[in-house]
């Protein structure tokens, strides 16, 4: 088994990148973010059970995964290249094998960013245990060490599983295509929280998929409201919190696109169309 160290370090013997930020090297929301005067701050690791080549284990880091991992935008863009990749799992490996001393070294990391930037843990995963499950810094969870910084977290867990969480943690359900997820995405609305909707278009071919997308998420837009909620756009930049009570739009991206078996919500204009998800029910 791999020592923390070995996980962590790359073969040039430099630590891994922990948080990713709105710089040229960086990643393209967080930089769209930083333009726009919210500058965001994202960890990223491999999600579910990638793992578990490495560990051996099979706990989950999404552990209300379901459709999502085929197209997981870990896999997408800039993110599926090989060292990219390399950090990813490695880091997934280390926050399974040493969970501790992993939640340690991100708040030590997180310490070496801007105090203005907005950090979200979940970046490729839904994994609450390291963020407020695990005391691992003098007794503090990770938000709890951090109390003036805002975490921006999208999950698919149910409200009931944040209940301890502390006010710096804001959330954002992701809908699904699991039965309750409905019904969840009314609950955390109702509290106060935002809901993300993966918006796709009803023709699902490759030709010309890019601009459809957003042409439909803007004709969403432009109605100003979806389900009664009003809408926003959540391709803009992470500041969830901005969103309280509102339905956040986000644009399929990579594979998710023209995926059918997945939980992208398809619309023509603003009519919903082959859309399994919502099984005909309103929020």
């Amino acid at each position: 088994m791999q020592t923390f160290e070995e996980l962590m370090r790359t073969k040039g013997g430099h630590w891994r990148k922990m948080w990713s930020e709105g710089d040229p090297q960086g990643n393209a929301k967080a930089q769209k973010g930083l333009l726009a005067g919210k500058p965001s701050a994202i960890h990223y690791m491999a999600p579910a059970t990638k793992h578990k080549k490495l560990t051996g284990s099979r706990k989950t880091l999404c552990p209300n995964a379901g459709s999502c991992v085929k197209t997981c935008l870990n896999v997408q863009g800039h993110m599926g290249a090989p060292t990219a990749q390399e950090s990813h799992l490695a880091k997934a490996a280390a926050r399974i094998l040493y969970p501790e001393r992993y939640i340690q070294h991100a708040h030590h990391s997180l310490q070496l960013i801007r105090p203005d930037a907005h950090a979200r843990w979940s970046g490729t995963s839904d994994d609450f245990n390291g963020l407020i499950r695990l005391p691992a810094i003098y007794g503090k969870t990770l938000a709890e060490a951090n109390p003036k910084r805002v975490f921006e977290e999208y999950t698919r867990l149910s409200i009931r599983a944040w209940r301890n969480a502390p006010p710096n943690v804001k959330l954002c359900y992701s809908l699904n295509e699991k039965p309750n997820s409905v019904k969840l995405a009314g609950e955390y609305l109702r509290a106060g929280h935002s809901v993300a909707i993966v918006v796709g278009p009803s023709n699902v071919t490759r030709q010309g998929i890019t601009r459809r997308v957003e042409e439909t998420k803007q004709a969403i837009l432009d109605h100003g409201e979806l389900f009664g909620w009003p809408v926003s756009d959540g391709d803009e930049h992470d500041w969830r919190s901005e969103d309280a009570g509102k339905i956040v739009l986000l644009k399929a991206k990579g594979s998710a696109r023209w995926s059918l078996t997945s939980f992208i919500v398809r619309f023509s204009g603003t009519n919903i169309t082959n859309s399994p998800v919502l099984n005909g029910l309103k929020l």
